[in-house]
């Protein structure tokens, strides 16, 4: 008899992995598709930092070498 509850059990189980796969697979997704972006959108706003302090200096090296020459 537990034999049979656990079969059972076991089917049931698959069932709803069955019918709950595409739902997880379009959650998966969405979550992966979402963090993806916002990983994108961090990076590309500290990389902005970062390109524009290297500009600065750049800028500030040029103006040190400009006086050094004169």
């Amino acid at each position: 008899m537990n034999e049979n509850n656990d079969a059972k059990s076991n089917d049931l189980k698959d069932i709803f992995r069955q019918l709950t796969a595409p739902v997880v697979d379009s959650v998966d997704a969405k979550i992966r598709d979402f963090v993806a972006a916002r990983v994108e959108e961090v990076v590309t706003e500290r990389l902005a930092s970062l390109e524009d302090t290297v500009a600065e200096l750049r800028r500030e090296l040029e103006v040190l070498q400009h006086k050094k020459s004169e």
